[in-house]
């Protein structure tokens, strides 16, 4: 049999990556053949899923963090195809109540490291920037990106009201295409919004988290009175870039840079969806036998856009049998086919602590359970 490995990271310090090789492990022994392409949906692991699958140069980007610290990163660059791809999270921190300065990166951070990353990706010769954005504590709406690409491309800038600078800032970077991976279907206000998440992302208070979407919203809807009256937006691709509001699907990713990014003119789109074109998973695909793909949690976000859909999707346009692998497995089977997903099961069988930022039981080794999982794939699945 010939097996498609494609997961996305499952927690913790287990990469996709780790994932995928734990999980090929008992195919590999018993004679099988196996390709392994580790996934990201655009949160986490992108440019180690691009890495993997098309080499490239990883650019060392000294910066600075959501709040001011040096905070060193890279910036993968694919001279061959003048596309970089960058990791916002690098810049912004992890999400996660319990995080240390979570609650402080939500009321004060900034995300203008995101721009010395942006334009070290265009001073490499990129011309296409594939950013990855996912959940955030840190939410400025994506003011401090404008405010410091002003800064770095000399444009006049008011700090009082920066989305006055957009149209000097759209024609300073007409010549690349900015591509958002968002992770996640995160509007940036309103009731499911990011704003509203910023409970579950810090250990903020009720009050303050009501200030700051208030705060947010009378920002957002002042950028986007004034992005409405400038001339559509033309990216590199000759297609016009739509118009993003505050309540658009991704406009929350990164706290707020997929609301700014796309009022300068990025194309804001699926993550999992980007990084299985950037990894060429229609090629992977094709002549395999079984796809096996995974994941944190197989819950309602994963069904709708993330790697799992994803990857079942494209099994299922094969008419491949596709398996899934998770810490918590939520959908039943009617819900699991609508994606593609023959089947799912989770990582250890046993009951699990129904709390999104503990994954497995205490104590639990993640790359020997992986591993074990998929030994039993091998029995209940090859051939």
């Amino acid at each position: 049999m010939h097996v498609l490995i494609a997961p996305d990271h499952f927690g913790g310090a287990l990469s996709a990556k780790e994932a995928a090789a734990a999980l090929g492990r008992g195919w590999l022994h018993a004679g099988h053949d196996v390709t392994l392409v580790p996934m990201s949906d655009g949160e986490r692991g992108l440019s180690e899923a691009v890495h993997g699958a098309r080499g490239g140069r990883l650019l060392a980007v000294p910066t600075l963090g959501a709040l001011g610290q040096h905070a060193p990163a890279t910036v993968l660059h694919l001279p061959e195809a003048a596309t970089a791809y960058i990791e916002s999270a690098q810049v912004l921190g992890p999400a996660g109540a319990g995080q240390g300065d979570a609650a402080r990166r939500a009321e004060v951070g900034s995300s203008a490291g995101v721009a010395d990353l942006l334009l070290a990706a265009m001073a490499a010769g990129a011309r296409r920037v594939v950013i990855g954005a996912g959940a955030s504590a840190t939410h400025d709406a994506g003011a401090g990106l404008w405010l410091r690409l002003a800064e770095l491309l000399d444009v006049d800038v008011n700090a009082a009201q920066p989305w006055l600078a957009l149209a000097d800032l759209r024609r300073e970077l007409q010549a690349v295409d900015v591509v958002v991976a968002a992770a996640r279907g995160l509007p940036l206000t309103g009731l499911h919004g990011a704003g509203a998440a910023l409970r579950r992302f810090s250990d903020i208070s009720a009050g303050a988290a009501q200030e700051i979407e208030r705060r947010t919203s009378v920002f957002t809807t002042q950028a986007q009175r004034h992005a409405q009256q400038l001339p559509p937006v033309r990216p590199v691709l000759n297609t016009a870039a739509p118009m993003i509001a505050a309540r658009s699907e991704y406009a929350g990713v990164g706290g707020g840079i997929g609301f700014a990014l796309g009022l300068l003119g990025a194309r804001v789109l699926p993550g999992a969806q980007v990084v299985a074109q950037e990894v060429g998973i229609s090629e992977a695909i094709s002549g395999v036998d079984l796809v096996i793909t995974g994941g944190a949690t197989l819950d309602a976000d994963a069904m709708h856009d993330g790697v799992i859909a994803t990857i079942g999707r494209a099994a299922a346009d094969l008419g491949l049998p596709a398996v899934a692998i998770a810490h918590q497995v939520h959908p039943n089977r009617r819900e699991l086919a609508g994606v593609g997903i023959s089947a799912a099961y989770p990582v250890v069988d046993q009951p699990l602590v129904p709390d999104p930022l503990r994954q497995a039981p205490a104590g639990t080794d993640l790359r020997r359970a992986l591993a074990e999982r998929g030994d039993r794939l091998v029995r209940n699945w090859g051939r």
